[in-house]
């Protein structure tokens, strides 16, 4: 299939992941949007979004970028990811080099340049591996549209902080595939895979095996809507509910169940198989 990936920072490992493996796999990825981090348009955005929370954010992608023991406990899932499949590089202009796909440096998906570069290539599908809000005239561009891996079960829980609002809220963590609409997280259903959890794991390590769910739940996907051998369910918008950032507090009380093996005893008992 015809493909591009969308890139949120330019050290982005759940795009770096998706990249190589893609071309792997055959698929012609065309083009990569990598969103330029640094844009004061772009942090302005971010900062209206996230709050406070955008400094701990632009840390992590810091140290993402460094080696050995400084990685972020979440970035070192990726890694040990990309090392099992035997991708060396840890910057999405090096893998685009590797495999080549046109990266394209733009400062939004939904800027005059991006929507060019999508226009001429005519993607069968964009793969979204962050990089910003998607608006209307690019989400309508792809033949097929415009997949997203989100981090909890839809449509229960809609916005940031799935994973950790899923559990909070008693439900299955996981991820679930979707097609991106004009809503947040609104769009029609593919599939719903698990997040297992281990005794011993921290909301930390919750969040670093999600990445590398969404990575290969985006594979399966691809490879699924390739085939033919899986359609979309459209949501009700009026189901479920949006969250958003997650107090830190909050985020202590799920450390401390985990810690304690509450939340590891409830998911083995409700544990669902894709």
């Amino acid at each position: 299939m015809k493909i591009v990936v969308t890139s949120g920072y330019s050290k982005s490992r759940h795009a770096i992941a998706l990249l190589a493996l893609l071309a792997r796999a055959g698929h012609d990825v065309g083009y990569c949007l990598n969103v330029s981090t640094f844009s004061v348009r772009r942090l302005r955005s971010y900062y209206r979004f996230y709050g406070r929370k955008l400094f701990s954010l632009v840390r992590r992608r810091m140290l993402s970028g460094n080696g050995g023991g400084n990685l972020h406990p979440e970035v070192r899932y990726m890694d040990a990811f990309l090392e099992r499949h035997g991708i060396p590089e840890r910057s999405v202009s090096a893998i685009c080099r590797r495999t080549g796909t046109r990266m394209v440096s733009v400062g939004s998906l939904n800027d005059e340049k991006a929507l060019g570069v999508v226009r001429t290539f005519q993607p069968d599908v964009i793969v979204y591996a962050g990089g910003g809000i998607l608006r209307k005239p690019v989400i309508e561009i792809p033949r097929i549209g415009v997949l997203n891996a989100h981090g909890g079960p839809l449509p229960g829980i809609r916005g940031m902080n799935a994973a950790e609002w899923a559990l909070m809220c008693g439900m299955q963590p996981g991820t679930h595939v979707h097609f991106i609409d004009s809503g947040v997280d609104t769009g029609p259903l593919l599939f719903f895979w698990p997040l297992a959890i281990e005794p011993g794991d921290s909301i930390a390590d919750l969040r670093g095996k999600a990445t590398v769910q969404a990575v290969e739940c985006h594979l399966r996907a691809v490879e699924m809507l390739g085939a033919g051998t899986i359609e979309a369910i459209p949501q009700d918008r009026d189901d479920g509910r949006q969250y958003f950032d997650m107090h830190p507090l909050l985020v202590g009380i799920l450390d401390d169940w985990l810690r304690d093996g509450r939340l590891s005893a409830w998911h083995k008992e409700r544990s669902l198989h894709p």
